[in-house]
């Protein structure tokens, strides 16, 4: 996310007066600040996309589970079977076929923690990229939402717009301090909220591959 939304300067029109002109070129800039992020947690599509997304992480944490048992459960055979292999009480024969069944078993168990380890990979990637997408879906509109109040508030002034919860590559705020009368963030969520039902923005849906395992 940009660190500062673009400002918007009010043209001035072409029939106006030059008197009027002039007042409009000599106008004082104003300058506001959001909170992109505040404005993101308390958006109403937030909450029910986040309770979508804890219900599929619940899940494929279930099927993960499910998983492990049966991982452990083939470990523990295998463990059986090559400790009945080094049987010095058992035949050479009968050490064999535990031998041989043990390496069936110990390839059942690599097969099953890779179809573990590979859902819970690509499990964790669809989701990382549906709530990237979520959010640049939702920055877009807080965006266009957050300059409509600024631009309505600015009246025919210029303005300059910078999002209080930016972060500079040092590390720091970009804006540092802003006066309470500048901040329209608690605008804009009246404005989210006025009158207007919850209209889910949705991303493509988590696309899992094989159960997970660690």
């Amino acid at each position: 996310m940009k660190s500062f939304l673009r400002p918007l300067l009010a043209a001035a029109s072409l029939t106006l007066c030059p008197l009027a002109a002039s007042a409009q070129a000599t106008a004082t800039p104003r300058f506001m600040v959001v909170d992109m992020v505040k404005l993101l947690d308390e958006h109403p599509n937030t909450a029910e996309q986040n309770a979508k997304l804890t219900a599929e992480q619940e899940s494929a944490t279930a099927e993960l589970e499910k998983l492990q048992k049966e991982v452990n459960a083939l470990a523990e055979d295998y463990k059986s079977k090559d400790q009945e292999s080094k049987n010095p009480i058992l035949s050479e024969s009968a050490r064999a076929k535990a031998a041989s069944d043990a390496k069936d078993v110990y390839a059942k168990l690599q097969a099953k923690n890779a179809e573990g380890v590979n859902y819970r990979d690509n499990f964790t990637a669809a989701m990382q990229k549906r709530i990237q997408n979520y959010r640049d879906l939702m920055f877009e509109e807080l965006n266009k939402l957050a300059t409509e109040v600024a631009k309505k508030k600015s009246g025919s002034a210029p303005f300059f717009l910078f999002d209080k919860s930016a972060v500079s590559a040092l590390g720091t705020l970009v804006v540092i301090s802003a006066d309470s009368g500048s901040d329209i963030t608690d605008e804009v969520l009246a404005e989210i909220n006025r009158n207007r039902p919850v209209t889910p923005v949705t991303a493509p849906a988590a696309t899992p591959g094989a159960p997970a395992k660690k």
